[in-house]
């Protein structure tokens, strides 16, 4: 993979907070910046304006932003390192799905449901 062009490498990522969510923005599309000081800003080359910022230098969070047409940030989401791997790409995917507003809702679930949940659902019952 193309360390300069994706800001993933392999090697020397492995161990960073951020790496699972890089890649899932590469395999969106989406590019680096060069990194100043740390942080490194990822934009997708058609400009649909969403925006990720890794701070990994003076914070060690992520901050997703949409853009409205102007350039100017809209709104912002923003977590740090220490979110699992999997929160960090969902929270990607609702940005770009439901980042417009002109979306439907998203269905919350019904809280006698969630607490039913098992503890490890990633375990079989």
């Amino acid at each position: 993979m193309n360390a300069a062009r994706t800001g993933v490498d392999d090697e020397s990522t492995a161990d960073e907070p951020f790496t699972s969510l890089i890649r899932k923005l590469t395999e969106l599309g989406y590019t680096a910046a060069d990194a100043v000081d740390g942080i490194t800003g990822y934009a997708h080359p058609d400009g649909d304006g969403l925006l990720v910022t890794i701070d990994t230098a003076r914070q060690d969070e992520a901050r997703i932003s949409r853009r409205n047409d102007d350039g100017d940030p809209t709104w912002m989401i923003r977590f740090t390192g220490d979110a699992p791997e999997q929160v960090q790409r969902a929270i990607v995917m609702l940005a770009l799905r439901f980042g417009t507003g002109d979306q439907p809702a998203v269905p919350v679930a019904d809280p006698d449901t969630v607490a039913a949940a098992p503890d490890n659902p990633t375990e079989p019952r």
